[in-house]
């Protein structure tokens, strides 16, 4: 689906299930969630391609749209649709905004339940509007 945001707010493209080649990497909001511990458990949410994981938390991405902001501006903002849980088997979905820019995510989530659960799992805050940065490798 194609859709025009109009004006000067800049327009939607075509959404796809494919994740952006910046996805491809794994970022992270501290460098310690970048690798696991003995037990193969990260510390913190880590967002790599297809999902924003961490301890008994995840979400899946669904769809992307690329926003750009008008002709000739490189592609760096989705609206990504996804799908998120916890341990208990109950899934929730919720729209993210992500930014990419200098080797760093910045992403925004719509949805405070989600981020209540992520916030539970690690009694921190969760990941609404949080800057994650790419892990080295």
């Amino acid at each position: 689906m194609a859709v025009s945001l109009g004006g000067s707010f800049g327009a939607v493209a075509e959404t796809t299930s494919k994740a952006p080649d910046f996805l491809k990497h794994t970022y992270a909001e501290r460098p310690e969630a970048c690798a696991a511990d003995q037990y193969g458990e990260r510390k913190g949410l880590q967002i790599s391609d297809g999902s924003i994981s961490g301890t008994e938390f995840g979400c899946a991405f669904l769809t992307y749209t690329p926003v750009s902001w008008g002709p000739g501006h490189d592609v760096n903002e989705y609206v990504v649709l996804v799908s998120c849980g916890d341990d208990s088997g109950i899934t929730r979905p919720d729209h993210l905004s992500i930014i990419h820019s200098n080797g760093e995510l910045r992403v925004q989530s719509q949805n405070e339940y989600v981020e209540m659960l992520a916030k539970e799992a690690w009694n921190e805050p969760g990941f609404v509007s949080k800057t994650y940065k790419k892990c080295p490798g």
